[in-house]
């Protein structure tokens, strides 16, 4: 199935909200998918760079950004300044080593700054 994520916002619903929600999360808890957006966000088809440098960049912030809005332009700089931040706090959790329990945990940086974007209320799933 195809998602298409429209930059006008329609009238908001709970339907629709659930299902914003139920997208986020295969997005977030899936290792595949989430393999998935980062290769989207960053054009790049091997993902092994991450086990030494998860921290995306601003320019693969504000890339990852257009993904839930391809006409809504570049966050603002307090925005990004903050999504770097969560992404960084990320990464500090577990890293270098991963824990049993999260053996992907280099994908936690992505992970948590596609899970804020996500969220966020400004896109919705129609």
């Amino acid at each position: 199935a195809q998602i298409f994520v429209d930059s006008v916002i329609p009238q908001s619903s709970a339907a629709r909200a659930g299902q914003s929600m139920k997208v986020c999360n295969v997005l977030i808890f899936n290792d595949t998918t989430l393999q998935y957006a980062i290769k989207a966000a960053t054009n790049r088809t091997d993902l092994s760079y991450l086990a030494s440098d998860p921290i995306p960049t601003q320019a693969e912030i504000v890339a990852a950004y257009s993904l839930f809005g391809p006409q809504a332009g570049t966050p603002s700089s307090a925005a990004l300044s903050q999504l770097s931040a969560l992404a960084q706090a990320a990464r500090e959790i577990n890293y270098p080593t991963c824990p049993s329990y999260s053996p992907n945990c280099q994908l936690d940086p992505w992970r948590y700054l596609l899970m804020a974007l996500c969220y966020n209320p400004g896109w919705q799933v129609i």
